[in-house]
């Protein structure tokens, strides 16, 4: 049975599996991952397709696969893949982490440590929880077993965050200089942002959707409080967004200029960059 989420795009998982042909080679599992899999109103994206595989490494590789729905929308697909030994090292960094949240006195051992995670890691572990598998549907459910305690230490390993942007600012407001210490309130409320939201079973790890993930939980954390974390993350008025986004990208052409003068090496890496992925820059 197709997931409601493909299903009301037009997405059939044996077309999907068709369009990637040797793509998935000797795959353990697909996965529709992305927007779509988290039902983001992204009607124009890509559609992102997790591999896991034996060769590959974590990372997304250029494609120019593209699937046609039933409802005649062609859609790109991007293509992640992930090594099978990486996504089971993070399955038992998150077992081992949760045998400690289950057992916090062995904090103290002096052989314990306490893992420190890659943002892929996050994302991987992320796109298994969350993502529709159109292969190998077993194997995705046994991974899902192993992580369910992911909410939980991302609720404590994005606190920790937290409290080391906020020693920073601290820092930077006593003995510093008032912009560093302003500077670090943004990533310090961005991160309590990514625990609170974990309260909830929110894993996603990429900080553009945390507006909207606080959003769907508005009720839950409060308005006003929400109100108040959004001026911390976005001190901006809304209505002159266009304007702010528009100003700042002004000053970003300003200093990429400047990057590239004083290092013309990366010119051709860069425009490689370019030529493989479609960056939007400006507003049309």
């Amino acid at each position: 049975m197709t997931d409601a989420r493909l299903a009301q795009r037009g997405l059939a998982p044996a077309a999907l599996l068709d369009a990637l042909g040797s793509a998935a080679g000797d795959a353990h599992a697909v996965l529709v991952v992305g927007s779509v899999a988290e039902d983001f109103p992204d009607p124009d994206a890509d559609l992102d397709l997790l591999i896991v595989d034996d060769e590959g490494s974590l990372g997304m590789k250029a494609s120019a696969l593209a699937v046609r729905s039933s409802v005649g929308v062609s859609r790109s697909l991007d293509l992640h893949h992930a090594n099978l030994s990486r996504a089971r090292a993070c399955l038992e960094m998150v077992e081992g982490m949760d045998a400690l949240f289950r057992d916090p006195s062995r904090l103290a051992e002096a052989q314990t440590i306490i893992k420190v995670f890659t943002t892929e890691d996050l994302w991987l572990m992320h796109t298994i929880k969350t993502g529709i598998p159109i292969h190998g549907a077993p194997r995705v459910d046994g991974w899902r077993k192993q992580m369910h305690g992911l909410a939980n230490l991302l609720t404590v390993y994005c606190l920790g965050l937290h409290l080391n942007y906020r020693e920073d600012a601290l820092a930077q407001a006593r003995f510093g200089d008032p912009l560093s210490a302003m500077w670090m309130l943004a990533p310090a409320a961005d991160w309590l942002a990514a625990s609170l939201l974990a309260t909830q079973g929110e894993t996603n790890p990429s900080a553009h959707r945390r507006p909207a993930l606080l959003d769907r939980h508005r009720e839950t954390f409060g308005a006003d409080r929400m109100e108040r974390l959004q001026s911390l993350l976005a001190p901006e008025p809304l209505s002159n967004v266009k304007v702010a986004v528009r100003r700042a990208l002004l000053l970003f052409d300003v200093l990429i200029l400047d990057i590239f003068e004083r290092c013309p090496a990366i010119a051709g890496p860069i425009e490689e960059l370019r030529r493989r992925s479609a960056f939007v820059t400006h507003f049309d």
